[in-house]
């Protein structure tokens, strides 16, 4: 609950600051939300008012970061709409940002050999581990 209100208060001082004549939650649209996107993804400084790590020189945030944030306002929404709170969900259509995945964190093929030799194939348990692996 606590990262969801400091994710929130990211949301609503961007909001105050670039929206200020917004009154009620009935009042967001998909758009507000992109532009909040776009100010995260290209505008935003890295760690800025952080507790414990200092604001850095660096702009935009990852897209993970993002991510996690709009998941975040997702799952709000989603609730408010569950109990009829809003008339509708501005982030019905509002996407998650495409992320690359990393793959430089594989094994190297030496490395799933030896994998593949830890099994013991002559009990249950062991096979049944191996079959699990090689599915």
């Amino acid at each position: 609950m606590r990262d969801y209100k400091k994710d929130w208060g990211y949301f609503i001082k961007w909001l105050n600051k670039n929206y200020p004549d917004l009154k009620t939650v009935d009042e967001l649209t998909p758009q507000i939300f992109r532009d909040y996107i776009n100010y995260c993804k290209y505008d935003a400084v890295k760690y800025e008012e952080h507790k414990y790590i200092p604001t850095q020189d660096e702009v935009g945030l990852s897209d993970t970061t993002i991510n996690i944030r709009l998941r975040v306002y997702k799952a709000i929404f989603n609730h408010l709409e569950r109990e009829d709170l809003i008339p509708h969900n501005p982030l019905t259509n509002v996407k998650l940002l495409k992320q690359d995945i990393d793959l430089t964190n594989c094994f190297t093929d030496d490395e799933i050999k030896d994998l593949f030799k830890q099994p013991c194939l002559t009990d249950y348990v062991g096979f049944r581990d191996y079959v699990a692996m090689t599915v």
